[in-house]
């Protein structure tokens, strides 16, 4: 069953079983897929940045994604393994990513986009998938991903 979202600073369509789940906050949206045992979070926030501050704002989602990363390693007691995030220019802003992993086997990737008008991030984790499979199924959401890139 697909399911689609239009929400005002994206839009994704999304083939096999993934479904949306509730969030409490109107610029997180959820899915989980029992096939994949995945779960993919979608963060959107509006920015009015010059493009000359994206990368600043690159780096400071960075740190915050990072703490909470360690956060969530430190309340859970679970010893994690994170890459070194890298932050790319683009014409459009700046790329960032990173991935790792968990001593439960929990894999994660990361992808945000930061652009003078907003910042989408793509949080994707499954317990069951390959750190390459779940990569790809990062490329494939990314792909289907629509948003305003000015």
């Amino acid at each position: 069953m697909a399911v689609t979202v239009n929400k005002p600073r994206f839009s994704l369509s999304l083939g096999g079983d993934w479904r949306e789940s509730p969030s409490s906050d109107p610029e997180v949206t959820m899915f989980n897929s029992e096939q994949h045992r995945a779960n993919l979070v979608i963060s959107a926030m509006g920015l009015n940045a010059a493009l000359a501050d994206t990368g600043r704002i690159a780096e400071k989602l960075v740190n915050l994604r990072m703490d909470s990363e360690r956060q969530v390693a430190a309340e859970t007691g679970v010893d994690m393994t994170i890459a070194r995030p890298r932050i790319e220019q683009q014409p459009w802003g700046h790329a960032i990513a990173y991935y790792g992993a968990d001593a439960n086997g929990r894999m994660f990737n990361f992808s945000g986009m930061v652009t003078p008008k907003q910042s989408i991030g793509v949080y994707v984790e499954s317990n069951k998938l390959s750190e390459e499979v779940l990569r790809e199924l990062l490329e494939q959401v990314l792909a289907k991903l629509k948003f305003d890139l000015t």
